[in-house]
């Protein structure tokens, strides 16, 4: 990079230069050229090298930069030459307003279009030495950032050896490999990107205040999204999706790059399901092997005592604490299933599946009739009369909240909840998140004295409670899922399966 000196004697040398341009102006000629480097680098010839900026400029690139900063056109080439090398080197950063305007106003395109971070082919067997070319064009994009709102911009990729190259990932086998660094705009869905600063913004906002993604997606689109640009994007407005998925997304990157380890996922798939595998990765390892920080020594955590007989002992402590936060499970009965649903509106996960052909009722094994989740007994149902019935009323309730203009939160409760209904002939067994119905009502097939309370279950079940372990400190430990209750013997084996890896890494230590 040449010294500044240098660089003002080579301006200086050139007629009429230090009376016509000024340090503001040659300022923003470097803001502007390093924000269009790689649409300065698709226009040179295949054979050029990416890591040497070119010598001259296109005629279009030319013209543009005259217009937005002022520039006469005979001066452009020489202020190219001087700050070539310096343009080259600058990092990548979203544009700000000011510079995002001149772009809209002065370029056919609209503003800083959205490049792969490399411009050569990465696969080892490749020969091509070759700069890669966009294979379909520009596609317009919106993206969403912290200080200009939601911007109008447009994406690429690039194309070799049955490889895409995206501006967040690469595309092969039909597996989606991110790239080793945490992108300045994150893609959430298809032609919508979130600026990071945002996605940071809205991390923080989950985890200091207890944000709900509607929340953050609301408050931004109310307050931040301000578009100050003279082209409306594509989407103007942020969804809870988004939002869930720029949390999602920039957890996982920022993980996996403390690990060494490259983000890969699915990619033909929709987004919904595409970071199951990523996500159920992350947790097994914390689970297993716990907060890098958990195996630690601190004055919190550890007291150093005497005992009786002189010795010195030490003693850890653990604070454990459920959490009654439930979660859609299995229905299966017999025993706490633990495998995923295959859907949030399946009653059952893929192992017991064939479950759903048998009557809902509980103690009953009888095979459904078609169009019922029950058998042809006339008390189970009743049973599932009783439950449809309340599903209408609830409804009619949903309607006449409707008609007086009473609002909720758009995922308050989710309207596939409703099925979530565990049904005894009397009414509501106890409140909780989702529907639950209780009714009495005596078994036909059993005498009075012994008479059993029918138990039918039309939705999926849910988790009785959260279990967590924290260090005194305040590092968190390790988590457990309470399925039908809070259990001394399941509390005792989680934190004894802890200590032990405690104490047998500290002694192989």
């Amino acid at each position: 990079m040449p010294a500044i000196v240098n660089l003002l004697s080579f301006l200086a040398e050139q007629p009429g230069f230090s009376e016509t341009v000024t340090f503001d102006q040659l300022s923003q000629f470097i803001g502007l050229a390093s924000s269009i480097k790689n649409d300065i680098l698709a226009a040179q010839p295949p054979t050029h090298d990416p890591n040497d900026p070119p010598l001259l400029l296109a005629p279009h690139q030319r013209v543009f930069l005259t217009q937005t900063c002022n520039i006469p056109l005979e001066f452009i080439d020489h202020c190219w030459l001087a700050v070539r090398a310096m343009v080259w080197r600058k990092t990548f950063l979203l544009l700000s307003s000011y510079t995002y305007c001149l772009l809209i106003i002065s370029s056919l395109t609209a503003g800083q279009t959205l490049w792969p971070p490399t411009q050569q082919c990465t696969n080892t067997n490749c020969p091509s030495t070759q700069l890669l070319r966009e294979r379909d064009g520009l596609f317009p994009v919106t993206l969403f950032t912290l200080r200009n709102g939601a911007r109008a911009t447009y994406s690429t990729y690039l194309t070799c050896c049955g490889t895409q190259y995206h501006p967040n990932y690469l595309v092969r086998y039909g597996r989606r490999l991110y790239y080793e660094e945490v992108p300045a705009a994150i893609e959430v869905a298809r032609h919508i990107y979130v600026e990071r600063e945002l996605a940071e913004l809205f991390v923080g906002q989950m985890l200091i205040s207890w944000t709900s993604a509607t929340n953050a997606a609301q408050l931004y689109n109310v307050v931040l999204a301000a578009n100050s640009s003279t082209k409306q994007p594509p989407t103007s407005n942020l969804s809870t999706d988004h939002v869930w998925d720029a949390f999602t997304i920039l957890t996982l990157l920022e993980d996996f790059a403390r690990q060494g380890r490259v983000l890969d996922v699915p990619h033909g798939c929709v987004q919904a399901n595409r970071f199951f595998e990523a996500m159920a990765y992350r947790t097994s390892r914390i689970a297993d092997i716990g907060h890098e920080m958990d195996r630690h020594y601190c004055d919190k955590c550890m007291r150093v005592f005497q005992e009786e007989n002189g010795e010195l002992s030490k003693i850890h402590a653990l604070v454990v604490d459920g959490i009654c936060i439930g979660r859609p499970c299995c229905a299966y009965q017999l025993e706490p299933c633990k495998n995923p649903l295959m859907s949030k509106h399946a009653r059952f996960c893929a192992v017991h599946a064939p479950e759903s052909l048998v009557c809902a009722v509980v103690t009953c094994r009888s095979a459904v009739d078609e169009g019922y989740l029950t058998c042809s007994e006339p008390a189970h149902r009743q049973l599932e009369s009783n439950r449809r019935e309340r599903q209408k009323a609830m409804f009619y309730l949903s309607q006449v909240h409707h008609r007086h203009g009473i609002s909720h939160p758009a995922n308050s409760l989710e309207p596939d909840d409703l099925a979530d209904d565990i049904e005894l002939p009397d009414g509501p067994e106890a409140p909780q998140q989702s529907t639950t119905f209780t009714a009495q009502d005596q078994c036909p097939d059993k005498e009075d004295e012994s008479a059993r309370k029918l138990r039918g279950v039309f939705g999926r079940n849910r988790t009785h409670a959260e279990v967590v372990f924290h260090r005194p400190c305040g590092i968190m430990i390790r988590r457990e899922t309470c399925y039908k209750a809070e259990t001394l013997t399941q509390i005792t084996v989680s934190a004894s399966y802890y200590f032990f890896f405690f104490f047998l890494v500290s002694w192989l230590h």
